[in-house]
């Protein structure tokens, strides 16, 4: 849960939104459990090319 709530506090909307937009294309008919990984993913490679890490240090 922390990964995104660190992700939507970093990423810009439009970023998010394009994720979003993106997500439900690809996830459709999957559970939430890879739905969720699938998210991921996408997140992260957004954030990777705005070079932000998505980590959460303690």
């Amino acid at each position: 849960m922390c990964f995104f709530c660190l992700a939507v506090n970093l990423l810009e909307v439009d970023d998010l939104n394009a994720v979003l937009n993106q997500s439900d294309e690809l996830t459709e008919g999957m559970d939430l459990s890879d739905k969720s990984d699938s998210m991921k993913g996408l997140l992260n490679d957004i954030a990777e090319k705005r070079n932000i890490v998505l980590k959460l240090r303690k």
